[in-house]
């Protein structure tokens, strides 16, 4: 009897042990632990960009990417918050800015969606949307070239919403 006890038990804490480790990638649990270590911000350059709930902040060289923690399965929503390399000491074109985006894009295979003005802390800035064959992704690119800053989106309409709340609550550190 105490063998079967004692195997009982290993196979308890076995499943337990596998149920935590689990339960560990669960993007609630993920997103929990992001904002509990880094609070409801990411820090990029001079800006403060916000982290929705569900999402986190990962860093690359000139950039970071905010992104959407999804199940096993969804398809990767993503907002890219980088540096808007513009030539200095020039007039800035935006005719001619807009049109290298539609040409670059479009050179993808992308297909134009259309175009909105959207305000970043006080400067208009522009937004072109584009998509695929794939009629539910989209591909945002949102220009401020004052701020020098781009901020950008891929992934399903149903998440690209977030891009517009995240836009407006970028705002310079203090």
């Amino acid at each position: 009897m105490k063998l079967v006890n004692k195997q009982a038990f290993a196979i308890l804490i076995s499943v337990a042990a596998l149920v935590g480790l689990v339960s560990i990638f669960l993007p609630e649990v993920v997103s929990f632990g992001w904002h509990f270590v880094h609070g409801s911000s990411a820090e990029f350059l001079v800006w403060e960009v916000p982290v929705p709930w569900g999402w986190r902040e990962l860093r690359g060289d000139g950039f970071v990417v905010i992104q959407k923690i999804g199940r096993w399965n969804n398809a990767p929503s993503d907002a890219i918050v980088a540096k808007l390399d513009l030539p200095v000491g020039s007039a800035i074109n935006l005719e001619r800015l807009k049109k290298g985006i539609m040409e670059t894009e479009l050179k993808k295979g992308l297909y134009f969606k259309s175009q909105t003005e959207i305000q970043l802390d006080g400067e208009t800035g522009f937004c072109m949307t584009f998509s695929d064959e794939h009629p539910d992704l989209r591909w945002i690119d949102c220009d401020f070239p004052i701020h020098r800053l781009s901020v950008g989106y891929v992934g399903t309409e149903y998440h690209s919403h977030v891009l517009d709340s995240i836009i407006h609550g970028i705002k310079a550190n203090k």
